[in-house]
């Protein structure tokens, strides 16, 4: 079979409908590609919440919320965290300027550091009259600002014996409590 020669102009013509065909498949793609994204990469249905006259937004993983020209980020939003009992006044700026210590191990430390302003620095430390697995640690009371974790006991808790503010339960859930009672949230 022979194939029928083909002008210039025929030539020309089919190249350019090809060329209109792909470009409006990639357009097609595009903004498909686009739709998808803004749909499928939303991992909340909200990405804004209120509370108590305070305006929470969804970024990056955390809820931030701004008071007094700083921003704060959460896991838990202060409606997920009323269950957590709390007992006591405070207030971060009692931290400002101060060394701070800590009784046990407990991710939750981080959130703490990242979120108390001014710290003039901070230390593993053991409570006096308890048994202490590391001597060389300092031995601190609750005249001095100490945080105390205890994730063995059942219910999640925050509550004040002096200058020792108790951490129970959850650790996260407990250090975002005490953050949320500390800026005035809740």
């Amino acid at each position: 079979m022979l194939k029928r020669i083909k002008s210039q102009e025929e030539i020309e013509g089919k190249r350019k409908k090809n060329q209109i065909w792909i470009g409006a498949i990639l357009i097609g793609l595009m903004v498909l590609s686009t739709a998808g994204y803004a749909i499928l990469n939303n991992e909340s249905t909200s990405t804004k919440s209120k509370y108590n006259g305070y305006t929470f937004y969804y970024n990056n993983g955390y809820w931030v919320v701004q008071i007094q020209e700083k921003q704060y980020g959460f896991q838990y939003l202060p409606k997920d965290l009323e269950n957590v009992s709390i007992a006591g006044n405070y207030n971060l700026q009692e931290f400002s300027g101060k060394v701070v210590y800590f009784i046990g191990t407990d991710p939750a430390i981080s959130i703490l550091l990242m979120d108390i302003p001014e710290i003039a620095r901070y230390q593993e430390a053991c409570l006096e009259g308890a048994n202490c697995s590391n001597s060389e640690l300092p031995i601190k009371n609750c005249e001095n600002n100490l945080f105390i974790f205890n994730s063995l006991k059942n219910e999640t808790r925050v509550y004040r014996i002096n200058n020792c503010i108790y951490l129970e339960g959850e650790g996260e859930k407990a250090a975002e409590r005490f953050l949320y009672k500390s800026l005035g949230v809740m």
